[in-house]
Protein backbone atom coordinates (compact mmCIF):
# COMPACT_ATOMS: atom_id res chain seq x y z
CA UNK A 1 0.00 0.00 0.00
CA UNK A 2 1.35 3.38 -0.94
CA UNK A 3 2.18 5.84 1.77
CA UNK A 4 0.60 9.26 1.48
CA UNK A 5 2.33 12.23 2.97
CA UNK A 6 0.55 14.63 5.26
CA UNK A 7 1.25 17.36 2.76
CA UNK A 8 -0.82 15.58 0.15
CA UNK A 9 -3.73 15.25 2.56
CA UNK A 10 -4.01 19.00 3.12
CA UNK A 11 -7.04 20.62 1.49
CA UNK A 12 -6.48 22.31 -1.82
CA UNK A 13 -7.57 25.64 -0.41
CA UNK A 14 -4.69 25.53 2.07
CA UNK A 15 -2.24 24.90 -0.71
CA UNK A 16 -3.87 27.51 -2.91
CA UNK A 17 -3.67 30.18 -0.20
CA UNK A 18 0.05 29.50 0.33
CA UNK A 19 0.95 30.02 -3.32
CA UNK A 20 2.32 33.30 -4.54
CA UNK A 21 0.29 35.46 -6.92
CA UNK A 22 2.65 34.61 -9.80
CA UNK A 23 2.23 30.89 -9.23
CA UNK A 24 -1.55 31.18 -9.05
CA UNK A 25 -1.56 33.02 -12.36
CA UNK A 26 0.39 30.13 -13.91
CA UNK A 27 -2.19 27.50 -12.85
CA UNK A 28 -4.38 26.19 -15.58
CA UNK A 29 -7.90 27.63 -15.74
CA UNK A 30 -9.44 24.22 -14.93
CA UNK A 31 -7.61 23.95 -11.61
CA UNK A 32 -8.52 27.51 -10.66
CA UNK A 33 -12.16 26.84 -11.54
CA UNK A 34 -12.19 23.63 -9.46
CA UNK A 35 -10.67 25.40 -6.46
CA UNK A 36 -13.17 28.26 -6.76
CA UNK A 37 -16.06 25.74 -6.82
CA UNK A 38 -14.69 24.04 -3.71
CA UNK A 39 -14.46 27.37 -1.89
CA UNK A 40 -18.03 28.27 -2.90
CA UNK A 41 -19.36 24.86 -1.84
CA UNK A 42 -17.63 25.17 1.54
CA UNK A 43 -19.04 28.67 2.01
CA UNK A 44 -22.55 27.44 1.14
CA UNK A 45 -22.22 24.55 3.59
CA UNK A 46 -21.12 26.94 6.35
CA UNK A 47 -24.03 29.28 5.56
CA UNK A 48 -26.54 26.40 5.59
CA UNK A 49 -25.20 25.18 8.95
CA UNK A 50 -25.37 28.69 10.40
CA UNK A 51 -28.96 29.10 9.15
CA UNK A 52 -29.97 25.76 10.67
CA UNK A 53 -28.43 26.65 14.01
CA UNK A 54 -30.11 30.07 13.94
CA UNK A 55 -33.52 28.53 13.26
CA UNK A 56 -33.04 26.00 16.08
CA UNK A 57 -32.02 28.78 18.45
CA UNK A 58 -35.05 30.85 17.45
CA UNK A 59 -37.40 27.89 17.95
CA UNK A 60 -35.82 27.15 21.33
CA UNK A 61 -36.22 30.80 22.37
CA UNK A 62 -39.89 30.75 21.30
CA UNK A 63 -40.46 27.60 23.36
CA UNK A 64 -38.84 29.19 26.40
CA UNK A 65 -40.96 32.31 26.01
CA UNK A 66 -44.09 30.18 25.61
CA UNK A 67 -43.12 28.12 28.65
CA UNK A 68 -42.80 24.89 26.69
CA UNK A 69 -39.86 22.67 27.47
CA UNK A 70 -38.39 20.20 25.06
CA UNK A 71 -40.13 16.87 25.59
CA UNK A 72 -38.16 14.38 27.60
CA UNK A 73 -39.14 10.73 26.96
CA UNK A 74 -38.75 9.84 30.63
CA UNK A 75 -40.91 12.79 31.72
CA UNK A 76 -43.52 11.89 29.12
CA UNK A 77 -43.67 8.33 30.48
CA UNK A 78 -44.09 9.65 34.04
CA UNK A 79 -46.86 12.03 32.93
CA UNK A 80 -48.65 9.16 31.17
CA UNK A 81 -48.46 7.02 34.32
CA UNK A 82 -49.72 9.90 36.48
CA UNK A 83 -52.63 10.42 34.10
CA UNK A 84 -53.46 6.71 34.18
CA UNK A 85 -53.30 6.73 37.99
CA UNK A 86 -55.67 9.70 38.16
CA UNK A 87 -58.09 7.92 35.78
CA UNK A 88 -58.01 4.83 38.00
CA UNK A 89 -58.67 6.94 41.11
CA UNK A 90 -61.64 8.58 39.38
CA UNK A 91 -62.97 5.15 38.37
CA UNK A 92 -62.58 3.98 41.98
CA UNK A 93 -64.54 7.00 43.22
CA UNK A 94 -67.37 6.32 40.75
CA UNK A 95 -67.52 2.65 41.75
CA UNK A 96 -67.52 3.61 45.44
CA UNK A 97 -70.47 5.96 44.89
CA UNK A 98 -72.32 3.26 42.95
CA UNK A 99 -71.64 0.75 45.71
CA UNK A 100 -72.82 3.15 48.38
CA UNK A 101 -76.07 3.79 46.49
CA UNK A 102 -76.61 0.05 46.03
CA UNK A 103 -75.98 -0.63 49.72
CA UNK A 104 -78.34 2.15 50.75
CA UNK A 105 -80.94 0.62 48.45
CA UNK A 106 -80.36 -2.86 49.88
CA UNK A 107 -80.03 -1.62 53.48
CA UNK A 108 -81.64 -4.73 54.93
CA UNK A 109 -78.70 -6.92 53.94
CA UNK A 110 -75.30 -6.73 55.54
CA UNK A 111 -73.10 -7.76 52.67
CA UNK A 112 -69.38 -7.88 53.07
CA UNK A 113 -67.79 -6.16 50.08
CA UNK A 114 -64.25 -5.65 48.95
CA UNK A 115 -63.69 -1.92 48.95
CA UNK A 116 -60.28 -0.47 48.41
CA UNK A 117 -59.81 2.61 50.52
CA UNK A 118 -57.08 5.18 50.07
CA UNK A 119 -55.09 3.40 52.78
CA UNK A 120 -55.16 0.17 50.78
CA UNK A 121 -57.13 -1.97 53.26
CA UNK A 122 -59.66 -4.45 51.92
CA UNK A 123 -62.87 -6.17 53.01
CA UNK A 124 -64.62 -3.26 54.72
CA UNK A 125 -68.14 -3.92 55.83
CA UNK A 126 -71.18 -2.00 54.73
CA UNK A 127 -71.41 -0.49 58.22
CA UNK A 128 -68.39 1.70 57.41
CA UNK A 129 -70.33 3.26 54.57
CA UNK A 130 -73.29 4.03 56.80
CA UNK A 131 -71.39 4.80 60.02
CA UNK A 132 -67.96 6.35 59.51
CA UNK A 133 -65.34 5.72 62.23
CA UNK A 134 -65.26 8.05 65.21
CA UNK A 135 -62.42 10.51 65.50
CA UNK A 136 -61.46 9.29 68.99
CA UNK A 137 -58.43 7.43 67.70
CA UNK A 138 -59.71 4.00 68.66
CA UNK A 139 -60.22 2.99 65.05
CA UNK A 140 -63.62 1.47 65.84
CA UNK A 141 -66.67 2.48 63.89
CA UNK A 142 -69.98 3.61 65.31
CA UNK A 143 -71.96 0.94 67.08
CA UNK A 144 -69.07 -0.28 69.24
CA UNK A 145 -69.00 0.69 72.86
CA UNK A 146 -65.90 1.98 74.51
CA UNK A 147 -65.23 0.70 78.01
CA UNK A 148 -65.19 3.37 80.69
Amino acid sequence: MARVSEKALRPREYVFNRLSAERIAQLTPGVRKLMRKEREAAAQARAAEAAREASEAARHAENIIAGVQTPDPESEAIRALEKELEELREKKRRLYVQLKKKLEKDGAHKVEMDITSDTGSLAKQESILENPPKEDGSGHGAGTQNAK
